[in-house]
């Protein structure tokens, strides 16, 4: 049973926090708090497509990519 509760407990984590990166209004504070989750250097990481991670942040990937070249010509990433 307990073990039951822990998984719950991560799924509803989880899903909280996909809530949270869907409900922000724009693609750069969705890149912004997935870096605070999971660290600057995921989004280059070999773990993660460039499509991939427009998935998991409910955006396109050229708009995806179009603000990552942003953020990295202003020096935030």
């Amino acid at each position: 049973m307990e073990n039951i509760i822990k998984l719950y407990n991560e799924q509803i984590s989880y899903l909280t926090y996909k809530l949270d990166v869907y409900s922000k209004p724009t693609i750069r504070k969705k890149i912004n708090k997935y870096i605070d989750k999971y660290g600057e250097d995921s989004l280059f990481s070999n773990k993660l497509s460039r499509e991939d991670l427009a998935k998991f942040l409910a955006c396109n990937r050229p708009a995806l990519s179009r603000e990552l070249s942003l953020m990295k010509k202003e020096g935030l990433i």
